[in-house]
């Protein structure tokens, strides 16, 4: 998606510049993928904040932040992820 808009980005730039000349309809053409683009971006990020809607997401946004979920979250949402750290905390240890 960002490529897209990259390559959207520099066909509608180049129109501004002196001796280049873009036919028009590629520029319509650039500047509606351009939206579409855009579009489907904020979509996107409108869909990953929705996440937060449910309150049992809600500890992650802290999570987003600061890298660190807190062990009560994990251990109701990922018991067998906190087992398997523990098991290899223990493993480490005993080398």
């Amino acid at each position: 998606m960002l490529l897209l808009l990259i390559v959207t980005c520099l066909i509608k730039t180049a129109k501004n510049l002196a001796g280049w000349n873009i036919s028009d309809s590629l520029y319509i053409w650039s500047a509606q993928l351009h939206n579409l683009g855009m579009f489907l971006i904020i979509l996107g990020i409108i869909g990953h904040l929705a996440a937060f809607i449910f309150k049992a997401n809600r500890p992650l946004l802290r999570a987003m932040f600061s890298g660190r979920v807190d062990s009560i979250y994990i251990m109701e949402r990922h018991s067998l992820w906190h087992e398997g750290v523990k098991m290899a905390e223990e493993n480490e240890k005993n080398k």
